[in-house]
């Protein structure tokens, strides 16, 4: 069995295009969630999987290994799904879709939602954490009693924050790559709903690594400040 991690990172993102190659302190924004996640444990290998030749050529220069997948996919997992069957992935190996927007992702939530997979029996794990927010470009989730996901949404709904990191076994991924759209997904533009929508429960475990997804230009700004300040911190150690 394996255990990768796949980071789809598309050009065209509608509310900051380009955004995976973004500048931050001298690399692309890509390079430093695939920096990050190769610092997992559980992980064997972590790929990059991109519609964008320049994506890919700049991948390729920095020795990212990186598939060049299509652009018609719907969602994020869809292109994981290219990717891994471009890796000839077995049913029962696990794959990590890590979020190209996620610079700051600490390698412990990785191995975090990981672990599940490996130990139990869950078919889709992701993970939140506690805070409440009104802003719009950030999905909150509710929880039942089991740990399972209720609901995600963009709406107020909870004080628990999702962060778009997903775990599933291929064959998983192969049936949600099957499935199509469904009513809620499109309306929210989340995809995990389509696991839910097809009676796949979706596991929600909490942690303390907060996530720091770049969903604007202003996010990126923000991201940029917390990278300096830790830096500063350092030196002054």
């Amino acid at each position: 069995m394996r255990v990768i991690g796949i980071i789809p990172a598309r050009y065209a993102s509608k509310r900051f295009p380009g955004k995976a190659l973004a500048d931050i302190q001298g690399k692309p924004m890509f390079w430093h969630v695939w920096n990050q996640a190769k610092q997992c444990r559980l992980l064997d290998d972590v790929v990059l999987a991109t519609d964008s030749s320049e994506i890919y050529t700049k991948a390729n220069e920095l020795i990212v290994p990186v598939i060049l997948t299509s652009q018609l996919h719907r969602t994020g997992s869809d292109r994981v799904f290219e990717a891994a069957e471009w890796m000839f992935l077995d049913d029962e190996d696990i794959v990590v879709n890590i979020q190209g927007d996620e610079p700051l992702i600490h390698p412990d939530l990785i191995d975090e939602i990981v672990w599940p997979l490996i130990t139990g029996t869950p078919l889709v794990v992701t993970a939140a954490y506690d805070g409440s927010s009104r802003d719009l470009n950030r999905v909150k989730v509710l929880r039942n009693e089991h740990g399972d996901a209720v609901c995600f949404s963009r709406a107020n709904i909870s004080d628990l924050i999702h962060i778009g990191v997903y775990t599933f076994r291929m064959k998983t991924l192969r049936k949600f790559a099957g499935f199509p759209t469904g009513k809620w997904e499109a309306l929210e533009n989340l995809e995990q709903l389509r696991f839910m929508e097809n009676d796949i429960p979706v596991r929600v475990i909490m942690t303390k690594h907060k996530g720091h997804s770049v969903d604007t230009a202003g996010d990126w700004f923000k991201v940029i400040r917390i990278m300096e300040e830790k830096n500063d911190h350092r030196e002054t150690l």
